[in-house]
């Protein structure tokens, strides 16, 4: 699904490049993505805060719309409590998040600063890594889900072709998780399976760039 998804993707990208270049932007952000919490009977698996980045290639269609693709990179902990296997908080995992999105923003304001608000639909790629094997009973494995995003801001442009951009975004992926769960050998083993759609909001900052003529 992710290679079909990348592929629809640079296909459109290749196409922008047969509009004219000046309704072209580009955009490099940085920001801090809040953590989530997934609660279940017993205990909880927490999404702690984490640090990301965002590009972007947008094409202005001329009437205060632009089409964007979007990708976004979180890193993160993953945490656990749980009354049979972890009574107190532990880490279980390092997350590594991929948002693959197309969708598109509606500006507001003329001049150098003008708002905007948008929505997109996406993909997410989640990787985790670096396991704690006395808590886990095995490895997780990467997953893929849909999800839903929203957001909004403001971009002040320096010049013609440079501004700054800050956003706030809101990112619901769709039957996320799935976490298992063991005491460890000799131990009681408990599985916890967690399907629930999340919240994520993020805040980042950063460059935005208008092609020359």
């Amino acid at each position: 699904m992710t290679l079909r998804y990348l592929t629809f993707s640079l296909c459109l990208i290749l196409g922008f490049t047969s509009l004219n270049a000046q309704n072209l932007e580009l955009s490099g952000l940085y920001g801090y993505q809040f953590g989530s919490r997934i609660n279940y009977y017993g205990g909880y698996v927490k999404i702690k805060d984490g640090s990301g980045y965002n590009a972007s290639l947008g094409y202005n269609t001329g009437s205060n719309y632009i089409f964007q693709l979007n990708y976004y990179r979180n890193t993160a902990d993953v945490k656990l409590r749980d009354a049979v296997v972890s009574p107190f908080e532990t880490r279980i995992a390092f997350i590594n998040a991929d948002w693959f999105s197309i969708g598109g923003t509606r500006t507001t304001g003329d001049g150098p600063a003008y708002g905007f608000f948008g929505a997109a639909l996406g993909v997410l790629v989640t990787t985790p890594t670096d396991f704690n094997l006395d808590v886990l009973d095995r490895e997780l494995s990467s997953k893929q889900n849909f999800y839903f995003e929203f957001k909004g801001g403001g971009t002040y442009m320096f010049s013609d072709y440079i501004g700054f951009r800050a956003q706030a975004i809101l990112q619901c992926p769709i039957d996320y998780a799935g976490f298992y769960v063991s005491a460890g050998s000799g131990g009681t083993s408990s599985g916890v399976s967690l399907n629930s759609t999340v919240v994520f909001f993020s805040l980042q900052g950063g460059l935005v760039f208008t092609l020359p003529q």
